[in-house]
């Protein structure tokens, strides 16, 4: 499964080496950014969509500032052969942290490794927190963004009917006893519950005035969201150290 990346990833304190370290966070940053400048590879060789199935980790020679391990892999069912390090962890596939983390949490002589993957995965996941609004309510927090403003042609527009040039989607919502109008846009899924997106899902593949290549674009943009999330909302009570009670969000108009 493809999941979204964000550069903030260099930014998490992994290594166990900064687990005491009270230096600024400024010389900290620097030290992370330069560690994986010197030791990563390319992202164009570390990306993949293949699963990791089997892992061989093993400590290579210490490396400055921070040890680092190397993994021999394979992938997918065709057992594909890939070798990578700490080092390349943030220009990988955030799907392949979770794998990392399953295999690594079975193998009780790999701790280290084990707590710096689920330290990675924590300040990702607390980073999708800030966007999406399903992860911020399990996490006691509210998303750190705003959904678009509504155009100026709302009153013109037909419900169900996809407007391609801002992929957005005009539809019914209620207020009290009334139903008004409002506008989904596809790039703000992520400020949408569940229920909420597979509702617009309903619509847009009803409406007959819509196009099958734009209804695809509609149903796999948020198939794949709607998935990425619940894997995300599965996660946290893995990850985080507290247990945190994954909640049924409520239906959405």
């Amino acid at each position: 499964m493809d999941f979204p990346i964000t550069t903030r990833v260099f930014l998490i304190r992994c290594f166990d080496e900064l687990k005491s370290k009270t230096e600024p966070r400024a010389v900290v940053n620097d030290k992370l950014f330069n560690f994986y400048l010197e030791h990563s590879k390319p992202q164009y060789m570390s990306w993949s969509l293949k699963k990791i199935v089997k892992l061989t980790p093993r400590m290579p020679p210490v490396t400055s500032p921070f040890r680092n391990a190397i993994f021999l892999a394979r992938r997918g069912s065709d057992d594909e052969k890939d070798e990578f390090t700490l080092a390349d962890l943030p220009f990988m596939n955030p799907f392949d942290w979770v794998s990392l983390f399953n295999i690594l949490s079975r193998r009780e002589d790999h701790e280290i490794l084990h707590e710096h993957v689920k330290k990675l995965l924590t300040g990702y996941i607390l980073e999708v927190s800030n966007l999406d609004v399903e992860v911020a309510s399990v996490l006691n927090s509210v998303p750190k963004c705003s959904a678009e403003k509504l155009p100026s042609d709302l009153k013109r527009r037909r419900l169900g009917k996809i407007k391609k040039d801002e992929w957005n989607v005009a539809y019914p919502s209620k207020e009290g006893k009334d139903s008004v109008k409002k506008i989904f846009y596809l790039r703000d899924k992520h400020l949408y519950r569940t229920p909420a997106l597979k509702k617009i899902l309903d619509l847009i593949n009803k409406t007959k005035l819509n196009t099958e290549n734009d209804k695809k674009c509609f149903n796999d943009m948020l198939t794949w969201y709607i998935a990425f999330r619940k894997r995300i909302l599965l996660l946290i009570p893995k990850v985080f150290e507290k247990e945190v009670k994954v909640v049924k969000p409520e239906p959405e108009e």
